[in-house]
């Protein structure tokens, strides 16, 4: 077991709802690989409450933060500077704190590419307009790759035939975790061949994922990305003296 001192920094994650995030598991255990003296929590912060937390953040030995929905964009305001990743997408889900100054990133994007490997993805159906799809569809530029973003609100008639024209499909939005709204049904998947990829990871097999396989599509749970882009944002927490 790790010791925790005086000089112990905090790290946390962010959002509402939180409790069932897997990022103090996986933090935690990258301060212990690494040597790293941080130990990492979870806090529930809403819309309502980010700017006092922000203001606790800046005060307290806080080395960073990770943020998840509803909070990816609201930080925005409030951070000193961007990186150019993250203003690009207009999204944030990792913040360092320098001596007091926050500066944001966005590791989803990156991270997303980097647990494709295998996979093509020349044509994706990116699902959802948040700060996640933002991310996403940002990383999928930087490749070369058109992903604009699809409401599944707005355009739930053209899901399958945008389906049956991509070689991947993104699921971006809350709907399948945990304690939210449920697709309304996946008859849109009929006709696709497309590998099928759910940034969803409470619970780590959703409905969707579970409708892809019985139709024999390839599909990828939101652990790979998780476990990805949290990797990419402790190497940023741990250089926090860099520029």
């Amino acid at each position: 077991m790790r010791e925790i001192s005086g000089r112990t920094k905090l790290l946390c994650v962010i959002g509402s709802p939180v409790a069932h995030s897997l990022s103090p598991k996986l933090h935690n255990s990258f301060a212990e690989q690494y040597g790293a003296d941080f130990v990492y929590l979870a806090f529930e912060v809403t819309k309502d409450t980010l700017a006092d937390f922000v203001k606790s953040a800046k005060t307290l030995p806080i080395a960073g933060f990770n943020i998840t929905m509803p909070l990816k964009e609201a930080i925005l305001p409030y951070l000193d500077a961007l990186d150019p990743i993250a203003a690009r997408c207009g999204a944030v889900n990792t913040v360092v704190n320098r001596d007091g100054k926050l500066t944001g990133y966005n590791t989803d994007g990156e991270g997303l590419l980097a647990s494709l490997e295998g996979v093509k993805y020349s044509a994706p159906l990116l699902l959802g307009t948040g700060g996640a799809a933002k991310a996403v569809s940002a990383a999928f530029a930087a490749a070369g790759v058109d992903a604009p973003m699809t409401s599944v609100r707005t355009e739930w008639d053209k899901l399958g035939a945008l389906a049956a024209k991509s070689d991947i499909i993104i699921n971006a939005t809350s709907l399948g975790m945990l304690g939210s709204e449920q697709f309304k049904n996946f008859e849109w998947l009929n006709g696709s061949d497309a590998c099928v990829y759910d940034l969803v990871y409470n619970p780590q097999e959703t409905e969707l994922l579970k409708a892809a396989k019985t139709l024999g599509l390839k599909t990828v749970g939101g652990t790979a990305l998780l476990q990805r882009q949290a990797e990419i944002a402790f190497e940023k927490f741990i250089t926090t003296k860099n520029s």
